[in-house]
C-alpha cells in the first residue's frame, strides 16, 4: 500500500499560518487588558456597592486566577491523556451544579 502526501497549501500554514497566531496574541492581549483595566477602574464602586474592602474584592479576583494557573499543568495532562471531551464534560457539569446551586439560593429567599 503506497500513501502520497500532498505538499501543504502556504495559505494554511507557512507564513500566512504566523498571521494568524499573530492576530490572536494582539486579540487576546486586547481583551485581557480591557479586563484587568476596567476591573481596576471599577473596583472603588464595586466596593462600595458590595460594601466590602476593596482587598477583598480585588481578591475575589486573585483567587480565581491564581486557581487558574495552578490548575493548568494538570487540565493540560488531562487533555493530552484523555482528549478535550472529557475535560469539557466535566466543566459544563461543574457550571450547570453551581448555577443550580446559586438558583437554588436565590429561590428560597435565603442567601447561603
Amino acid at each position: 500500500m503506497t500513501t502520497t502526501t500532498a505538499p501543504a497549501d502556504p495559505t494554511v500554514g507557512g507564513r500566512h499560518g504566523w498571521r494568524v497566531v499573530a492576530a490572536l496574541a494582539v486579540t487576546s492581549t486586547i481583551g485581557y487588558g480591557t479586563l484587568y483595566y476596567a476591573y481596576a477602574v471599577l473596583l472603588g464602586p464595586m466596593a462600595a456597592g458590595l460594601g466590602a474592602s476593596t482587598t477583598a474584592v480585588t481578591g475575589a479576583l486573585t483567587a480565581p486566577v491564581t486557581t487558574a494557573k495552578a490548575a493548568a499543568p494538570l487540565l493540560a495532562a488531562v487533555l493530552l491523556a484523555y482528549g478535550g471531551y472529557h475535560l469539557l464534560l466535566a466543566a459544563v457539569t461543574s457550571a450547570c451544579l453551581l448555577a443550580a446551586t446559586a438558583m437554588r439560593s436565590v429561590g428560597s429567599g435565603n442567601p447561603r
